[in-house]
């Protein structure tokens, strides 16, 4: 019953959400534009502008509760709804409008006047499909197939200058999370070893960390590092190194002589270099030792306190400043001001701990007070050894920064630059016209005509377009091209998460699979190589939350008879079994007793009410720990006592979502959670498959290979030719694949027909009869023997697509001149050599259906009086499949020109040759290393025979049972003629089961047959394995390879051939390439390859001196050599 529970739940979450696999894109996007944007403005309104003289301009976007904003979906030049393919077809953008009110506030003396401007657009930035606000959120998929999208569209990515783009979910170090750690430090003694001798176990220290990045709940302050230090042990130090310390660059860096004298040092926002720690306390009202000492070890019993004590007292005895406190922090401000230090500590430290309505400045010093104790009581654990440091690779550590995370850190980025652009036009246009906006003259200043002059809402559209295309906050890698070669590979890439890290970075421990990951990101599903465990995936149920305001937890816990604020708690009263309440990072309470009372009531609020918080009760260190942030990734579980009738009743997944419980890394770590589904007293498991990413998860039988072929098959899938879009014929992507005859597979897992459009419509395979034999040797090695005349049939048929975007290009700006879309032969200019002009019409567009080639020309290009005509990439063939035209606006108003574009799509048929590369599910992948006629294929008594051979030694040295397993209820599935049920961790013995239904159906119970020799027709000498595989053509095919070159461009500098198949460049010969062909005697072959098809040239040198001669004085002789071997030794003699 738990399975078909399980199996319900897939079907009922795949069937009744919208966007599941995207879901998490989506909802933050969402919550990007409806929560994230107005609450932005609100905190960062006004943009003040004072001029000195008494008066002041303070503008507010959104109106001054920053809520008076709406937001308008794409349109065209005719108010019409601008659709996604549009935008594709046509090189658009795909954006959204925000537009709001803008309040200004002239203050001239006392007196304030006001102007209100209504419907303003403040901001235009690319609008994710499929997100509220998008025209696909409210047609069926009918009408969306309509608009020349997929039947099945996902959405979650972007449309940008015509290219889908993707933003890819980047796993970081989570915002307000305390950690420990600590670092090796190499002493001075180290740096005096002798060259050639070790420092191994000299001269090494280490110095202990604790720190954290702490953000305000709206984000307008933040985020912000704390980093605290404490130093190795106090030793000894010569005069000379204390002397070169002293008031050095050194000094600031290493933490100069605090660093010697072994006392703690903490990186603060507002100081320039790390202050004392000690001192920051004594500024937040911790005058006395007493204090601090209660407020560092609150919530320590009495009995284990002395352990602390002796480094307490070199802290404080230690703490011995030539300053004063305050003096000792305003050095490291920029104006060295009291009122700086002041403002840096109640604004910029520890943000996150923000003041409620009726707290003072010293509630809240109380409150940051207590925070800053508890970061330096857990770097003091770490110091002492009581704790381990953090493993910060534990997924409570970490955050998902998805779409809209994204989007809004660059949307602050931009507001910031555009504020401050508006108020240095504003003030320099009230400085250069002083007559005009005298007094009360700056009320004209800003008029709804000139507006779009000081507030310049495409900024953010422009800014949005780069970052897309290059780097994204000055990080590489986050926006992508959206992968498009087949819809596992979309999936995949919409599904993935990047962990922001140099991949060169050799850090064991972030790589490895971590405990805390299950069910949120997929074991299986990560690349090898250098991006191994840098890349992940999201499991099936996984979802990433959003960001829930946290006050509604603060009234639940106040609420509670027994709680105490921490800002009421004196630390010499503070009882060891009180309970401390941290919430989102800030210590917010305590509660004294009862505290499950209070742990049920949040239970019960996070099940009635949406958003996904985290209630983890961390009964070992007796801390309630309560996450409302967004970024944490979570998954359902079972809540206890649920049945497997309860969940079958259920019949969409809003309904269904009253049965589960969502639980992050960090709650997952306090509640005992049973593997076995539906438990009558825990929370459990839903099923086993949950816990794979989509890829991993349509694998048959992936519990039954091992993990590196289950990893290896993801990628396959990824690269494998597919109906990549129901909609492929309206698109014109740069280059794709597609299966003309795919078949969906015999054995299939529950996620099959939900990942692969609704119902499997896109499959990505073909169901072939696989017989495992040598067959004469052409497989070994991976390869494996194809089938011609089921080739001939239609298997593994492709069409491959190249779509070529040609535009009209500006020559002069100035004159307004640019390249024309025309046919050449009518204008009489000269032509192109070797160019085939004759399949352009009297427009110089190629016909469509025409045959093409590397020499035909595509499009008739004219600049000026010279032919620029567009022909195809090098080794081009097909025909013209389809053709878009468009028009192009450069420039604004009067000064725009209209330019024309066309895309061409080229199709071209393919069928397998030798060496192209096919693998099956399981990760048997092998190249084509013969293509036999159907005469000369085994075949079985009754006539089958296979159309594909693989090689046995695939099985033993790869241990792909589950391809077997595939096999063999394949031929059960054909023989009764239904589906087989692949899903892993589903079914106990499955090969004993097929066995016995094998044998019952009539067939040999091991899947194999005898098989006859289609050569010689004589019985083969063994029993060969034979059934129906579902095999993947791959996209690497020999005919993307093939380069080959007889003369051609050179480079400049060497006078040796191009690199580069594209640039008509030759193949790379080296040394071992150079040694092979010595040892086949082929020197001939070899002289041609260095010298006649290369660089050869010759050179004048002095016999006498055995130098080149470039005097021409004196006897020399000619000898022939490579240029590039001439311009080194010219090069070495110079």
């Amino acid at each position: 019953m738990s399975v078909g529970a399980a199996r319900h739940v897939c079907n009922t979450y795949y069937t009744t959400t919208l966007n599941p696999i995207v879901q998490h894109h989506v909802d933050s996007y969402n919550d990007f534009v409806e929560r994230r944007i107005p609450v932005f403005l609100k905190a960062s309104n006004p943009i003040n502008l004072v001029l000195g003289d008494d008066r002041a301009i303070r503008i507010y976007l959104g109106g001054k509760d920053g809520k008076a904003l709406g937001y308008r979906p794409p349109i065209d030049s005719l108010d019409a709804a601008l659709m996604p393919n549009t935008c594709r077809v046509e090189n658009k953008t795909y954006y959204l409008d925000c537009i709001g009110d803008m309040e200004v506030e002239y203050q001239i003396g006392p007196d304030v006047e006001t102007a209100k401007f209504e419907k303003v657009l403040l901001a235009r930035m690319p609008l994710m499909l499929r997100s509220k606000f998008c025209h696909l959120s409210a047609l069926t998929p009918p009408e969306a197939y309509d608009q020349g999208e997929d039947y099945n569209e996902l959405g979650g990515y972007f449309v940008v200058d015509g290219g889908e783009r993707v933003l890819l979910t980047q796993e970081r170090l989570g915002n307000n999370i305390y950690y420990s750690s600590r670092r090796k430090v190499v002493s001075a003694s180290a740096d005096e070893e002798q060259e050639g001798g070790t420092t191994e176990g000299r001269g090494e220290e280490y110095e202990y960390i604790a720190g954290l990045r702490s953000v305000s709940e709206d984000g307008t302050r933040g985020p912000y590092s704390h980093f605290l230090v404490i130093p190795p042990a106090k030793r000894e130090v010569s005069l000379a190194e204390i002397e070169l310390l002293k008031g050095t660059q050194k000094e600031i860096k290493d933490y100069g002589l605090t660093r010697i004298r072994g006392m703690p040092v903490i990186t603060l926002p507002g100081f320039s270099i790390p202050v004392p720690i000690l001192s920051v306390f004594h500024l937040l009202g911790l005058t006395t030792d007493k204090d601090l000492y209660d407020v560092i070890l609150a919530g320590i019993p009495a009995a284990d306190r002395s352990v602390y004590d002796d480094l307490f007292l070199q802290f404080v005895l230690g703490h011995k400043p030539e300053k004063s406190d305050m003096e000792t922090l305003k050095v490291a401000t920029k104006t060295r001001s009291e009122e700086e230090v002041f403002f840096n500590l109640q604004a910029m430290l520890l943000p996150h701990v923000e003041a409620d309505a009726s707290d003072d400045t010293g509630t809240l010093f109380r409150r940051k007070a207590y925070c800053l104790g508890y970061l330096f009581r857990i770097c003091m654990d770490v110091a002492l050894g009581i704790k381990n440091p953090s493993d910060r690779d534990h997924f409570r550590f970490k955050r998902f920064d998805v779409s809209g995370d994204l989007c809004f850190q660059e949307f602050k980025r931009i507001y910031k630059a555009v504020a401050k652009d508006m108020k240095l036009m504003m003030d320099t246009r009230i400085h250069y016209e002083e007559r005009v906006y005298a007094g009360k003259g700056i009320t004209t200043l800003l008029q709804r005509e000139n507006l779009g002059y000081y507030w310049r809402p495409y900024t953010f559209n422009n800014e949005f377009s780069k970052s897309f295309k290059s780097t994204w906050g000055g990080k590489n890698g986050i926006s992508q091209i959206l992968n498009r070669f087949s819809t596992l590979g979309t999936v995949s890439i919409l599904r993935r998460s990047n962990l922001q890290m140099d991949p060169s970075v050799k850090a064991l421990g972030a790589r490895r699979l971590h405990g805390s990951s299950f069910g949120l990101t997929c074991p299986s599903d990560v690349p090898d190589g250098r991006d191994v465990g840098m890349k992940k995936h999201l499991s099936l149920l996984a979802i990433v939350s959003t960001q829930t305001p946290s006050a509604d937890l603060k009234k639940i816990v106040a609420a509670h008879p027994g709680f105490r604020r921490v800002s009421d708690v004196h630390p010499s009263v503070w009882n060891p079994s009180w309970t401390r309440v941290v919430i989102n990072g800030d210590i917010y309470g305590l509660l004294e007793d009862k505290t499950s009372v209070v742990y049920t009531k949040l239970i019960e609020y996070r099940r009635s009410h949406p958003g996904f918080i985290s209630v983890a009760w961390n009964r070992t260190d007796n801390e309630l720990v309560l996450s409302s942030d967004a970024g944490r990734p979570s998954r359902p579980v079972y809540r206890p006592g649920i049945t497997a009738d309860e969940v079958l009743s259920k019949k969409t997944w809003t309904d269904m979502n009253a049965l589960f419980d969502y639980v992050d890394a960090d709650e997952a770590d306090t509640i005992r959670l049973s593997m076995t589904p539906l438990s009558k007293t825990l929370p459990s498991e839903i099923h086993g498959v949950f816990m794979l990413s989509p890829l991993s998860a349509v694998i048959p039988f992936a519990d039954h290979n091992p993990s590196p072929r289950v990893a290896f098959s993801c990628a396959q899938s990824r690269a494998g030719a597919s109906w990549y879009h129901s909609n492929f014929n309206k698109r014109f992507d740069t280059i794709t694949l597609i299966l003309n005859s795919p078949k969906r597979p015999i054995c299939e897992t529950w996620l099959y027909p939900h990942i692969l459009g609704r119902g499997g419509c896109l499959p990505y395979g073909d169901n072939v009869i696989v017989a495992i034999s040598t067959y004469g040797g052409y497989n070994q090695e991976d390869s494996v023997i194809l089938n011609a005349d089921a080739m001939k049939r239609g298997m593994f048929g492709t069409t491959y697509f190249h779509s070529y975007n040609i535009t009209e290009e500006m020559i002069n700006e100035t004159a307004k001149t640019h390249t024309e879309f025309a046919n050449p032969v009518t204008k009489g200019l000269k032509l192109k050599a070797d160019k085939d002009y004759s399949k352009l019409d009297e427009n110089g567009f190629i016909r469509m259906g025409s045959d093409v080639d590397e020499n035909t020309v595509l499009v008739g290009i004219i600049s000026g009086t010279n032919d620029v005509s567009e022909v195809p990439k090098r080794g081009q063939r097909g025909r013209v499949d389809g053709m878009q035209f468009y028009d192009m606006a450069v420039g604004f108003g009067k000064e725009k020109t209209v330019l024309r574009g066309v895309k061409i799509r080229i199709a071209e048929m393919r069928t397998p040759i030798l060496g192209d590369k096919f693998s099956s599910r399981a990760g048997q992948k092998g190249t084509v290393g013969m293509i036999l006629p159907e005469s000369d294929m085994p075949f079985t008594a009754k006539g089958l025979r296979p159309d594909l051979i693989l090689n046995p030694h695939a099985i033993p040295s790869r241990m792909t049972t589950g391809q077997m397993l595939e096999s063999m209820s394949a031929r059960i599935g054909v023989t009764l003629g239904t589906m087989i049920d692949a899903t892993p961790f589903s079914v106990q013995n499955q090969a004993g089961e097929y066995r016995e239904l094998l044998t019952k159906l009539g067939l040999e119970p091991n899947g194999s047959e005898i098989m006859y020799n289609g050569m010689t027709g004589e019985q083969m000498q063994m029993e060969i394995f034979i059934g129906p595989t579902y095999y993947l053509r791959s996209k690497l095919m020999v005919e993307d390879k093939i380069n080959y070159r007889d003369t051609g461009a050179k480079t400049l500098l060497t006078h040796q051939p191009l690199e580069g198949r594209s640039a008509g460049g030759g193949l790379r010969i080296g040394e071992m390439e150079r040694d092979a062909l010595i040892a086949h005697g082929v020197s001939g072959f070899i002289e041609e390859s260095f010298m006649l098809r290369s660089d050869e040239s010759e050179a004048q040198y002095q016999p006498a001196t055995g130098l080149l001669d470039t005097t021409g004085e004196g006897p020399v002789e000619n000898l022939r050599m490579p240029y590039a071997m001439n311009l080194f030794v010219k090069e070495l003699e110079a």
